[in-house]
Order: C-alpha cells, then sequence, then structure tokens
C-alpha cells in the first residue's frame, strides 16, 4: 500500500494521452478477466436443493477443464436467482431476438433487453464483445510471449556469439545434430499421444534434460579433437531473412486452411511461429551493440561464463527495447486473430470474438451493429497500445541502434 502514491504520483505526471490509453486497456482487461461474471446465462448465485451455489464463478474452473461443465438449464428451477448485468453467455441463443435485430428493435422485440442488439441466431451482441475481449488478451498475451521466449533467447545467443564465438569440435557438432533431431522426433510423438498441459510439461521438461545431457557429454569431448568456429550468427540470419520473405498473413492463412478450424492453443502457437523473428533480431541488434561495450569487455576478460553476461549484464539494458517490441507485438497479435476471424478462418464457430461479429455484419451489410461495435472495440484497444507504446519510448529517450 505504500508504494499507491508513488504510482500514482507517477501517473498523474504523463501526458492526457496517455492516462485515458491506460483507462481503456486497464478496463478492457478488467472485462477479459470478469467476462463469466459479467455476461452469462448462468445465475451468479442462487439456491438449489437447500444449498447457495456460484454457477457464474464456478465458469472460470470450467473454462479451465478443471471441473465438470454444466448448462444453464440446470438452474432454472432454483430460487433467489441472481443473474449477471447481461444475462447471456457470448454462444447463448434467444430465439424472440433472432434474425439479425438492431439495438433499437432488440429493445422493443424481445423478452430480455439486447443492449448492443442481436445477430442472425439471436445471440447477444455486447456479451460476444466481452467474451471476445478475453479472447483477444489470451491469444495477444500467449502468443507474444510464446514468441517471445525462443526468439529473445536465440536473438541474444547470436547476437553475442557472433560468427566467431561458438567454437565445437566435430564429435560435439554431430551430438548436437542428433540431439536436436531427437528432441524434434520425440516432441511431435508426445504432440500427437499426449493431451493438455502435460504435454507441454513432457516437452519442456525433454528440452531441458536434453540439453543438460548434451552439455555433460560436451565437457567430456571438450578436448578430443581441433575446434571450429561455428557462423550461428549469420545462419540465423539468412534463415530468418528466407522466413521473412513469405507474407507472413498469407503464410497463416496457408496454415489455416488446411486446419480448418483452429483451437485457442493452435492458433496461439501458428502466431508465434510467425512472431518470434521480431523479437530475435530486435534482441540480437541490442546485444550486437552492448557487447561492444567496455563493460562487456572487462567481463570476458576476466573470465565470466558467457550465460552470466547475457543473464546479470546484458539482458537488463535490453529490456526495455525488448519490453516496446512486446507492446507491438501484442497489438499485431490481436489485429491478426480479429483478421482471421473476419475471413472464416479464426476459432471454432462455438467461439465468439471480435473478428466473428465483424465477420457476420460482412455477410449482413444492413447490420451496422456488428461492424460498428466491434470495430470500434478493435481501433480504441489498438490505438490505446499504440499511444502507450509511443510515450514509453518517448520517456526512454533516444537510443543508438534502435
Amino acid at each position: 500500500m505504500k508504494g499507491i502514491p508513488k504510482y500514482w504520483h507517477w501517473f498523474k505526471l504523463k501526458s492526457k494521452t496517455f492516462q485515458v490509453s491506460f483507462f481503456i486497456v486497464l478496463s478492457s482487461i478488467i472485462i477479459a478477466v470478469l467476462a463469466d461474471v459479467l455476461a452469462n446465462d448462468k445465475p451468479l448465485l442462487c439456491h438449489c436443493s437447500g444449498t447457495w451455489r456460484w454457477p457464474a464463478f464456478r465458469q472460470y474452473g470450467e473454462n479451465l477443464n478443471l471441473l465438470d461443465p454444466t448448462h444453464a438449464f440446470e438452474y432454472v428451477s432454483c430460487t433467489h436467482r441472481f443473474m449477471p448485468l447481461i444475462p447471456y453467455a457470448a454462444s447463448s441463443i434467444d430465439p424472440s431476438a433472432s434474425g439479425y435485430l438492431s439495438p433499437q428493435m432488440a429493445w422493443t422485440n424481445s423478452a430480455n433487453k439486447h443492449w448492443l442488439g442481436t445477430d442472425a441466431l439471436g445471440r447477444d451482441i455486447l456479451a460476444g464483445l466481452i467474451h471476445g475481449t478475453r479472447y483477444a488478451w489470451v491469444i495477444g498475451l500467449l502468443s507474444t510471449l510464446l514468441a517471445a521466449l525462443p526468439g529473445i533467447f536465440i536473438g541474444m545467443a547470436i547476437g553475442y556469439w557472433k560468427n566467431n564465438k561458438l567454437k565445437l569440435s566435430i564429435p560435439q557438432i554431430i551430438l548436437w545434430m542428433i540431439l536436436s533431431f531427437a528432441v524434434v522426433y520425440v516432441s511431435f510423438v508426445l504432440s500427437v499421444i499426449v493431451i493438455g498441459p502435460v504435454k507441454w510439461a513432457l516437452i519442456l521438461g525433454l528440452v531441458l534434460l536434453t540439453y543438460i545431457l548434451g552439455r555433460l557429454i560436451s565437457r567430456k569431448t571438450n578436448s578430443v579433437s581441433k575446434k571450429y568456429s561455428i557462423p550461428v550468427d549469420g545462419i540465423v540470419m539468412r534463415f530468418i531473412d528466407y522466413f521473412e520473405s513469405f507474407p507472413r498473413l498469407f503464410l497463416l492463412m496457408a496454415l489455416l486452411v488446411f486446419l480448418a478450424r483452429p483451437s485457442m492453443g493452435l492458433m496461439i502457437l501458428l502466431i508465434a511461429i510467425i512472431r518470434w523473428p521480431l523479437f530475435a533480431q530486435v534482441s540480437r541488434s541490442e546485444t550486437l551493440r552492448e557487447s561492444m561495450l567496455n563493460y562487456v569487455l572487462s567481463s570476458e576478460n576476466i573470465g565470466i561464463p558467457w550465460y552470466k553476461i547475457l543473464t546479470h549484464h546484458i539482458w537488463p539494458n535490453i529490456k526495455s527495447a525488448l519490453f516496446i517490441t512486446g507492446l507491438f507485438s501484442l497489438s499485431t497479435a490481436i489485429l491478426l486473430e480479429a483478421s482471421l476471424s473476419f475471413i472464416g478462418l479464426g476459432l471454432k464457430l462455438e467461439r465468439v470474438t471480435w473478428g466473428s461479429i465483424l465477420n457476420e455484419g460482412r455477410q449482413y451489410l444492413p447490420g451496422w451493429w456488428l461492424s460498428i461495435f466491434p470495430g470500434l472495440a478493435i481501433f480504441l484497444l489498438l490505438i490505446s497500445l499504440h499511444w502507450i507504446l509511443a510515450e514509453k519510448d518517448q520517456s526512454d529517450g533516444p537510443r543508438e541502434g534502435w
């Protein structure tokens, strides 16, 4: 609590543009977190069979597959039902409001009010926007994080090693090639036979185990034969150049055509695959600049290991630039998901996103509310992230090489 006045003073010193942008972003995060409480066809609180239940709050556990799913009709007979502000889930269908009802018509032609109208099936647009906010943030944040982890690691490594610092013997090169092939093959097998979070935990454990095993064997063969410089910087950067030569949106569309309607996890993975080169390029350029400075050269001269130089010395000085890159990548990932849903290549049909509502507006042009409201939500969030990014970049001052 003692730090709150300090942050409030920092916030007041910012420009009005930053304050409004921060408020919009914070509000969207709160809406995303409270989506099941704000818009749900299940009660917040009800009395069933002599006990009080919290169905809307239980929805959080159901979304994470921690609890068995329930249906709204199971709580119809309950008494003392306290419904959310919007008594509809994103996929709830109101037969009395089907057929593209505008906000004005939905207020008068249906038993329950639909503040922003409905779509062809009678699904509430406001509920769809609220739950679409959650999908936007989940896909944006997780895909950015998934792209940043390997991208930053690869970029910092090649920026420090360049083309002459990494030296390996022939046995070590063969060993790492064999281990890398084994990791890729076993990871593919695990992704087929194992489902859920356990799959990713096993793959991560396999990668760490392989790295430790490779390091132990490499130490045994460290002085066996002559070592050769590995031009990792040139190899990786040429690969990134070839990868970047393909239009990323078209590459993503081509993959999704074969995968039909992907799951949210697969969508996150695909967006991360096309976004990681950005983090690799930025972290490489920043690491290259830092590695030329005296404090890094002094650390090398006194024998500090390369991984400690990267984590303890270089990383604190480049994380600000990578944070700006992360905000930029976050807004791009949100826009990518909306674009794919708009053209019909997004998430499964039962998941209502901003892009899927826009897609319905494209199919029914008189439905202005299907285009204006989700379009406004996308615009406000992206422009707010852009303004925060601009304020952050300006406060950091000019950077050489950035």
